[in-house]
């Protein structure tokens, strides 16, 4: 799995919207280290579920986007809905970080049965391709043979 992951991308481009240095982050969330910031900015590890929880939080961002992308990048409070002319737009539901992390554990989950049944498939190619090989050189002895015979006569 790629450490710098598109929400490893959308949690520094968050702090860099909010013009903040990696010192004033990692000195201001719980869960995030000086080593463990400096390995994120060299993409060797991603950012965990709890740091991004706790950098939401405090800096008001809105985790939606930094998982999936969809805007607003801040929510003015938490579980806000934006409103276009009054109206709700669906696509601007901020989710919880309960909800969030209930969807991160279902999209890994799909992923890894995926993963799975893809290495299940490669065994089969795998397995299919050492068998054709197998009948091949067997096909390549038998020509010899015949060449052989064919030599000595």
């Amino acid at each position: 799995m790629e450490a710098f992951n598109d929400y490893t991308y959308r949690f520094l481009e968050t702090i860099e919207k909010l013009e903040l240095t990696d010192y004033k982050v990692w000195n201001t969330l719980e869960n995030l280290s000086k080593a463990t910031m400096s390995k994120i900015r060299r993409g060797i590890c991603g950012v965990s579920m709890n740091t991004l929880q706790e950098f939401c939080q405090i800096y008001n961002v809105n985790a939606n986007y930094i998982l999936t992308g969809k805007e607003p990048m801040f929510i003015e409070s938490e579980n806000s809905i934006s409103t276009e002319e009054g109206k709700g737009n669906e696509d601007d539901i901020s989710l919880t970080y309960d909800e969030l992390s209930r969807l991160y554990k279902t999209t890994v989950s799909r992923y890894e049965r995926l993963f799975t049944n893809l290495e299940e498939q490669f065994k089969g190619l795998e397995k299919t391709i050492m068998e054709v090989r197998e009948n091949l050189d067997n096909a390549l002895d038998d020509v010899r043979v015949v060449l052989n015979k064919k030599k000595t006569a």
